[in-house]
């Protein structure tokens, strides 16, 4: 299974990479939006983790580039940001896995990630 975990924060990135490497997950990290829609159409993701607020583009805006791009992917997609009221409308909501908000339980990443790498 492999997870893309887009996320411009180099301590978060390594912690995901360690968290889920335990359990035998190839993570592939990437620290914008640009370097992540280069990723996603190369496709095999079983799941995307997505911070909202990203350097170069924000996390809205690679949703909309998947729809295109990897449309099989937004089921498979969990949102992380700080603020979900204002980062993230109920049409995201309904098209995406699920929104985690920041900062996350370790317990509640792990299980929505593998939860939603099960369902596929």
């Amino acid at each position: 299974m492999r997870l893309l975990a887009i996320e411009n924060d180099a301590p978060t990135r390594a912690l995901l990479t360690a968290l889920f490497g335990r359990d035998g997950i190839d993570v592939e990290c990437v620290d914008s939006g640009s370097a992540a829609l280069a990723k996603l159409g190369g496709g095999g993701y079983s799941a995307v983790l997505l911070d909202m607020m990203l350097s170069d583009i924000d996390g809205t805006q690679v949703l909309r580039e998947m729809r295109f791009l990897a449309p099989e992917l937004l089921t498979k997609t969990i949102l992380l940001t700080t603020a979900p009221e204002r980062t993230v409308d109920s049409s995201e909501r309904e098209e995406v896995f699920a929104v985690l908000t920041k900062p996350f339980e370790l317990a509640d990443l792990t299980d929505t990630v593998r939860c939603c790498m099960s369902l596929n």
